[in-house]
């Protein structure tokens, strides 16, 4: 059988202490976004208030799993020493590798769950909550939207509202150009005005210039220009960092986000980026894990020098979350390689943690 009765014993332990510290994050959370948010939501009726400060809990998910896990490991070994559980356990020749092995299992497989499920639900609820600020008056909506079809852009002139559809775009230096574009204006109060087909659009210097306009308008004749020019307050860099934003793209757009960028000669370092963190996100937690069972293996549980172990391993996940994402940041901007920025931080502790543990198990 794949699962011991020991496997299922310390899994038992972990997940009912990861289920209390989950619930016991989010709850904080959700106190946390209503004393922030309680002037903004006032206005809104007590249902709609609840469910938009609830939408925005999935959002913290994934900084709050590494250390859940992490402390969930090291209550886990406490409660199997505080009821003289683990001394047993050792002295039938269970190794210290051994009892890692169904929480190595447990946090990989919590890992890909949230990247495959949880991520993609995150995603659209943040969508959508973006969606209902701007309903609501609460915040403004992002400019930019990818999808398989091509790429979406929203703007409000001072005439009216725009909003441009490309089937494929293609950076030229700090210039963009969009072809095959669809552009339809509406009033403030989102009345249709027309709609305007055109070959080839370009994006430089904060204009937008327009080649071959068919232009569509109720009640008129189809009219013919050759250029037209429109102000905006978009650049190419903020395109670029807009579509790197990891709350609005899910695991399972990244990759066609990446050939579409790609094929667009526009920069994929962060989508990359992002997308690396992701597929290396459940070994992450995997050795967070470990680093928990390093600070926590005792045989004694009243011991203070088992308290200090606890209390150091929980600094050291802090600093090791704090410097992983600090090389991520610096993954981003280009300071570090890809690989070695995803992975950087995570081999050094897992070397150390590993180092330490033969020792221990040696002694």
């Amino acid at each position: 059988m794949f699962l011991t009765t020991v496997d299922r014993y310390i899994l038992r332990y972990f997940f009912k202490a990861f289920m209390v510290l989950a619930i016991g994050f989010l709850g904080v959370i959700f106190t946390g976004l209503f004393i922030d948010q309680f002037s903004r939501v006032a206005d809104l009726s007590l249902g709609k208030g609840i469910a938009f400060l609830l939408m925005q809990i999935p959002q913290f998910i994934q900084p709050l799993l590494p250390l859940s896990i992490l402390i969930a490991t090291m209550m886990t070994f406490w409660m199997l020493i505080r009821q003289s559980e683990l001394i047993p356990m050792r002295s039938t020749g269970q190794s210290v590798w051994r009892l890692f092995r169904p929480l190595a299992f447990a946090t990989i497989g919590i890992g890909i769950l949230f990247i495959t499920v949880l991520n993609p639900i995150t995603v659209a609820l943040n969508k959508h909550v973006q969606n209902l600020g701007f309903e609501y008056g609460l915040s403004s909506k992002k400019p930019f939207e990818f999808s398989e079809g091509g790429f979406w852009l929203k703007e409000k002139g001072a005439k009216d509202t725009m909003i441009l559809f490309a089937k494929k775009i293609q950076q030229d230096q700090e210039k963009l150009h969009l072809y095959d574009v669809t552009v339809f204006l509406t009033s403030f109060d989102h009345m249709f005005k027309s709609q305007i087909q055109i070959e080839h659009a370009t994006l430089a210097d904060q204009i937008l210039t327009f080649e071959n306009l068919k232009i569509f308008s109720p009640g008129e004749k189809i009219k013919t220009v050759e250029k037209q020019t429109r102000s905006t307050n978009f650049s190419l860099n903020k395109i670029q960092e807009t579509l790197s934003e990891n709350d609005l793209i899910s695991f399972w757009e990244l990759p066609a986000l990446i050939n579409f960028l790609e094929k667009a000669g526009m920069n994929t370092r962060r989508q990359i980026t992002l997308l690396s963190s992701l597929l290396f996100f459940p070994f992450l937690l995997s050795i967070f894990s470990l680093l928990g069972v390093a600070f926590s293996i005792s045989k004694h549980v009243r011991h203070t020098r088992f308290f200090i172990r606890v209390a150091l391993g929980i600094v050291s996940g802090f600093v090791f979350f704090f410097v992983d994402k600090v090389t991520l940041a610096m993954t981003h901007m280009g300071t570090l390689p890809i690989g070695l920025g995803i992975v950087g931080a995570s081999l050094i502790v897992l070397f150390l943690t590993t180092s330490f543990l033969l020792h221990k198990e040696d002694a």
